[in-house]
């Protein structure tokens, strides 16, 4: 292989630097708007933004596997770069675009389900009676916001990665009066409480894709790709493609995300002081984790862009620049939250039981950090690898076989300990963790 085309380690930071940083910001933006519903849900009462917390939680565990199946996207995109035609790429957008819609739909059925759930998995009548409506009125977002993840993939496969932050930045702007309005019934509008952060996310989430079919449609760059004149017939080979790469990745994703889920569920049974601290940390360590999930976006274009073209060597460079970049971001993060718990706390207007336990999490997250960033990266670069089955499989051992019985252990024989239960989260993030590199140095390490 000729070497002379191969970036530097400290080459390919650069590169990976440039294109990260808006897709953190965007996952920064899309996180903060959760953030802020959380933090305006919790000025209203312990039991709404418990609530919020057990519809967020349901919600996340039927969405994130089929967006997860959705990032089989953007190494079809990375990888068609490589074929000089055109023609090619606007395909594969119109398919992806289908792919999406048709993921929506299986979510949307699901969802219909949602009071039923709830109550086989344990949650009070009074929490389903405010989660219910909230998530009827969040099944309107997801057909928007499946076709929003699909064409930034098509997009950030081309590593243009800024439209979709500023896209994302204007929408979490205007989130906050919608929220504002809507949540409390200001100037005019009725109190919706715990249903308005869905009214006001439903909202964005259409226009935001309005935003950015208007960006590919009339930006120069995507112009010769013809991405709405082409066929919109389905290509049963690409399907089985995006099938054969998504079905373990969503897999593996869902594994991940529907794990720290099921710990909300669990707490919610506990108690309403349980829940409600147990969410105030796990939204804190969600919002810093968008750092680290938009970096494993980001190696997977690389690692995939350098696969695409055959240059095996330039891969494993993309995968250590992520590893040295992810290292210094989750030290950051673990820092802030070892010295600020309090600050955090009062972001969230909690006092007394909920703040005092709170600050107890928040420790244990500041742990978890590095683990939960080193784990993300691994997964990403192994999605630009196409190597999702055993990614699939890995996280299933790590969170599910040895995580829970962490979990189980200090639930059902240490009298449902909640320092307990995110012992379970931490032992299945560092597994997880070490299964995923270890297999990317295997994997680069043969081919290099």
């Amino acid at each position: 292989m000729n070497t002379s085309n191969v970036p530097t380690v400290t080459g390919e930071v650069r590169k990976m630097a440039k294109l990260a940083a808006p897709i953190v910001g965007a996952q920064l933006l899309i996180q903060s708007m959760t953030f802020v519903d959380n933090i305006m849900v919790g000025q209203l009462g312990p039991e709404p933004l418990a609530a919020l917390a057990v519809a967020g939680s349901l919600y996340s565990m039927v969405m994130v596997v089929a967006m997860g199946a959705l990032g089989a996207i953007s190494p079809l995109v990375t990888h068609s770069l490589a074929d000089p035609s055109s023609g090619r790429i606007g395909h594969v957008a119109r398919q992806a675009l289908m792919f999406a819609l048709a993921l929506s739909v299986v979510v949307n059925l699901v969802l219909v389900f949602c009071e039923p759930i709830l109550s086989l998995l344990g949650q009070s009548e009074n929490l389903i009676a405010i989660s219910t409506p909230y998530i009827r009125v969040m099944m309107l977002t997801v057909p928007a916001h499946f076709a929003m993840i699909a064409l930034r993939h098509v997009a950030e496969g081309h590593e243009d990665s800024m439209p979709g932050f500023i896209i994302l930045a204007v929408a979490a702007l205007i989130n906050i009066p919608f929220d504002y309005v809507l949540i409390h019934g200001h100037y005019g509008f009725p109190k919706m409480g715990v249903m308005g952060a869905a009214v006001a996310t439903a909202s964005l989430a259409w226009l935001s894709l309005i935003a950015y079919v208007l960006y590919l449609s009339f930006h120069k760059r995507y112009r010769a790709y013809r991405l709405w004149r082409g066929s919109f017939r389905t290509d049963k080979r690409l399907l089985l493609d995006l099938l054969r790469i998504g079905i373990p990745l969503g897999g593996a994703i869902g594994i991940e995300l529907t794990f720290f889920a099921a710990t909300t569920l669990i707490m919610g049974t506990i108690g309403t002081t349980e829940l409600a601290a147990h969410q105030i940390a796990l939204n804190a360590a969600s919002m810093v984790f968008m750092i680290p999930l938009g970096m494993s976006f980001a190696v997977s274009i690389r690692v995939g862009l350098h696969r695409g073209r055959g240059n095996h060597l330039g891969a494993r460079r993309a995968w250590q620049a992520s590893i040295l970049i992810t290292l210094l971001t989750q030290t950051l993060t673990a820092i802030f939250f070892f010295t600020s718990p309090n600050w955090i706390i009062s972001l969230y207007s909690q006092s007394g039981d909920v703040a005092l336990l709170g600050v107890r999490l928040l420790f244990v997250a500041a742990f978890f950090q590095l683990f939960d960033g080193m784990q993300a990266i691994g997964i990403g670069a192994l999605r630009g690898m196409k190597d999702t089955a055993y990614a699939l499989m890995a996280t299933f051992v790590s969170f599910w076989c040895i995580g829970s019985l962490v979990i189980a252990y200090f639930y059902y024989l240490q009298n449902k300990s909640v320092i307990g239960i995110w012992a379970g989260l931490l032992v299945g993030l560092g597994v997880a963790c070490l299964f995923h590199h270890i297999r990317m140095e295997r994997r680069t390490r043969i081919i290099k």
